[in-house]
């Protein structure tokens, strides 16, 4: 087909062949060849020709050459985004234009076809065939189609809750190439993540790639459910300390229904998350059938709850969010040291109780059932409160009444076993029973005035008084007088007329031939003002303060020898009494041993004849009466005179000896030692003796083992203050101690306490102390020697190290002395401090 062909003739043996062409029977010599190209059809012929010109046979062969259909043309190619392109052969004239794909110089007959629709890149090829089957040159177009990106955007979930949001992702690939852009509708931003959407609709992407190709895409509809909504909130907000409130979520379901509530703290419930007594805000989650939520908090419900100020774990305070009754356990709060929790019990003997205001709350008054008996430790009363209508509580603590106290009928016991006060605050009790068994010289203080409107029963337990305390009795209240464990330490008032039975008594230190002793005496009056008046009585089982007690310059009357040095009842009145009563209680000794109330004349000689009733009159000592009871150990006297007051209304009132058969003792004040110049100086005074005929010094240097180193005459009788001394030169080393001894013309001797000294220490110029007596009941006598600073103090810790006493003190001596009246200590052992600038010493005491 086309193009030329070689023709080749070959034998003719012995001749050379010639070229003739398309000649036949020729005999041209004009060529002389083999072979010929030739490129028209026809017949070509050779022969063979001898040197002789002898022409040999022709060989002859017949040559066709078929046209080749021209060249085709294909138009269409190019490059593109995605789809298909149509390539279109044309021209080939003279034959059948064939498809041949992307192979080139390809003879497919298979696909008689100008044109062709291509979707991938490539070349492709097309030629065109004769009807002889000449193939014409074929014609190609390259295509080049780039893969659109693709994108089918969506949502990490879908539907959502309003104000959840979801991620919009674009899910996009490249195609070809790479993704070099992003096109987000609606005003989202973005790269294959849009971000969170919170709106509900359709977005759109357009993705390009870097060959320029796009493709633009639409996700599906977003759903947006709406969340329920929840408001919660009390009934009612704040709320008193124990009262409920009850909470509710004030819900909606926004969308669908509401299918679940959840509370915080432990709380169940639906909308309404039930009763609450705790302080706090609480928080409810609502879901709706949607699968939305909410969670809403409520405002911080507030507890009006009582000031925890002075209260300790356990202590119980009066709320009243029940009733006004005290046995209703649930109008208690305890409080647990951080707050407060509904008591499940009232309080017993061991539990302090607040009647405390915390406006609105605790507005019912605390009263008690008429028959109950109720108790507690400390009983606190505070501004704005009241305790009423009381029939009978049991106080084992103090008693502490800032507030309002209507005792009614009721009666309130004093039960403690340790020191308890009273603080009235104006209030007055009705019946009150005193049965503390502290069993001290100290253990009810009564801390402000206290009034008792109905009885008063003495049983057990010493009252004192401290700060502006005082006991007084009402008119018409009455009181059973005491006991020897139970009186008044004290003055006590009584208003009104009639008999009066008074509860008085004394705690004393003083040496009456025992030493120097701490009593507790007894000593109820029994008194009868003619007419209603204010009777102030105290007992004082001592001397001092009193007049003249012994007979000289005529301060008695004519019927009196002398009255009791020991004890006397100082009465304040402006009515006369028809009549008064002196007792003397628990008198009894051993024979030899000192009378305490000295009603003796030897061992146990007792005269009741020789007992009056005496009283001063401004001037002198008169005799009212009397008529004696009982014995010697215990009795009374009564007087038969009436016993004036006048316009100074202030009287004396004691024991009378009519013909000093009841004689009295020598009454010792002090007895000290101190060293002087390398010798011991003993001192004594008294403040009154009878028959004394002298005294005898005796020493030790073990405290155990005394002898005799002197004696000093005594005065006989006497009412004056007098003061002994004697000097010891022959001291030991170390402790030197003494005894002092005082015997009667009758020969009778009174020991009285021991006394010590060390010089050495003293002459080394070393501060020294000592106390005495150790133990010690309330009083503490205490010396220092060789002070070397001006100003110190004096102080007292207990066994765990805390200060329970202190007092400043100056003294220019370079020996100091005091008396620390410390009578509230509790018994135990203690540790005495002086502390000065240049000094500290320490002493173990005993309280007993």
């Amino acid at each position: 087909c086309g193009g030329s062909m070689t023709l080749t003739a070959s034998g003719g043996s012995g001749g050379t062949i010639y070229w003739q062409g398309t000649t036949s029977g020729g005999t041209s010599t004009a060529t002389a060849s083999s072979s010929q190209t030739v490129s028209s059809s026809g017949t070509y012929y050779f022969r063979s020709r001898s040197a002789a010109g002898c022409w040999g046979a022709e060989g002859s062969a017949t040559v066709t050459i078929n046209a080749v259909p021209a060249a085709v043309t294909v138009s269409g190619g190019g490059t593109q985004c995605g789809g298909s392109m149509t390539l279109t052969a044309s021209g080939g004239s003279g034959g059948t234009i064939y498809w041949q794909g992307t192979t080139s110089g390809g003879t497919s007959t298979a696909t008689a076809s100008s044109s062709q629709t291509v979707s991938s890149s490539g070349t492709y090829y097309f030629r065109s065939r004769s009807a002889a089957g000449c193939w014409g040159a074929e014609g190609s177009a390259t295509v080049t189609i780039n893969a659109n990106p693709t994108a089918s955007p969506g949502f990490s979930s879908n539907p959502i809750c309003s104000g959840s949001g979801t991620t919009l992702n674009a899910n996009a690939s490249a195609g070809s190439g790479s993704i070099t852009t992003y096109s987000w509708s609606s005003g989202v931003a973005g790269n294959n993540s849009a971000g969170t959407v919170f709106s509900a609709g359709t977005y759109t992407v357009t993705v390009t790639n870097s060959n320029g190709c796009t493709v633009a895409a639409t996700s599906p509809a977003l759903v947006v459910n709406a969340n329920p909504s929840a408001s919660p909130d009390f009934t009612s907000n704040p709320i008193c300390n124990g009262i409920s409130t009850t909470l509710n979520a004030n819900a909606t379901a926004g969308s669908g229904s509401i299918s679940g509530y959840a509370w915080s703290s432990g709380i169940s419930g639906n909308n309404a998350g039930g009763s609450i007594t705790s302080a706090g805000a609480y928080t409810v989650t609502v879901t709706n059938s949607n699968g939305c939520t909410v969670a809403a908090t409520s405002p911080v419900l507030t507890l009006n709850s009582p000031p925890a100020t002075m209260l300790t774990i356990g202590d119980y305070v009066w709320s009243g969010n029940s009733d006004n009754n005290w046995e209703t356990a649930s109008n208690w709060l305890i409080y647990d040291g951080t707050g407060y929790s509904v008591a499940s019990s009232i309080p017993d003997n061991s539990k302090n109780v607040f009647l405390r205001a915390y406006a609105p709350c605790a507005s019912n008054a605390a009263t008690t059932n008429a028959s109950s008996a109720v108790s507690c430790h400390d009983l606190n009363i505070e501004t704005g409160l009241t305790l009423g209508n009381i029939s009978q509580i049991n106080v084992s603590g103090d008693w502490n009444n800032s507030g309002t106290f209507n005792a009614g009928t009721g009666t309130v016991s004093f039960n403690g076993t340790g020191l308890q006060t009273i603080d009235a605050g104006g209030s007055d009790f009705n019946n009150v029973v005193f049965n503390n068994s502290f069993s001290n010289n100290a253990d009810i203080q009564v801390a402000s005035p206290m009034v008792i409107s109905g009885s008063g029963t003495f049983t057990n337990g010493i009252l004192y008084f401290s700060g502006t305390g005082s006991l007084s009795f009402s008119d018409g209240a009455t009181c059973n007088g005491g006991t020897a464990a139970s009186f008044v330490d004290g003055s006590i008032l009584r208003t009104g007329s009639g008999i009066f039975n008074v509860p008085c008594g004394d705690v004393s230190t003083r040496d009456i031939g025992n030493g120097n002793t701490t009593y507790s005496v007894w000593g109820p009056m029994v008194i009868n003002p003619v007419s209603s008046t204010t009777t102030s009585v105290e007992y004082f089982f001592t001397n001092s303060g009193m007049p003249d007690w012994w007979e000289h310059g005529g301060n008695m009357d004519a019927t009196l020898n002398h009255v009791s040095d020991r004890e006397y009842w100082l009465v304040s009145s402006t009515e006369n009494f028809a009549n008064a009563t002196l007792f003397w209680n628990s008198n009894g000794h051993a024979n030899g041993d000192v009378c305490v109330h000295s009603l003796c004349d030897g061992d146990n000689v007792y005269s009741s004849s020789d007992l009056a009733v005496a009283y001063w009159s401004g001037t002198l000592w008169r005799n009212a009466g009397g008529s004696p009871a009982g014995n010697h150990d215990n009795g009374s006297i009564t007087s038969t005179l009436q016993i004036p007051f006048g316009a100074k209304s202030q009287t004396f009132i004691s024991f009378g000896s009519k013909a000093d058969i009841n004689p009295l003792p020598v009454e010792l004040t002090y007895f000290t030692a101190k060293c002087n110049n390398s010798a011991s100086l003993l001192t004594w005074q008294t403040a009154s003796e009878t028959n004394n005929d002298f005294y005898i010094v005796e020493k030790s240097d073990n405290m155990t083992d005394f002898f005799e180193i002197g004696r000093v005459d005594g005065a006989g009788n006497s009412n004056q203050v007098l003061n002994y001394n004697y000097t010891d030169k022959e001291l030991f080393s170390g402790d030197n101690y003494y005894r002092l001894k005082q015997v009667d013309f009758d020969g009778k001797i009174t020991t009285y306490d021991v006394v010590s000294v060390n010089c050495d220490r003293e002459i080394s110029s070393e501060p020294t102390m000592i106390a005495y007596p150790n133990p010690f009941t309330d009083e503490l006598n205490v010396v220092i020697e060789n002070l070397q600073d001006k100003d110190f103090v004096l102080e007292i810790f207990d066994d765990l190290g805390k200060l329970v006493y202190s007092q400043e003190f100056s003294s220019g001596e370079t020996t100091f002395r005091t008396i620390l009246k410390i009578q509230d200590l509790q018994p135990a052992v203690y540790t005495l401090r002086s502390k000065s600038e240049s000094n500290v010493i320490n002493l173990k005491v005993v309280k007993k």
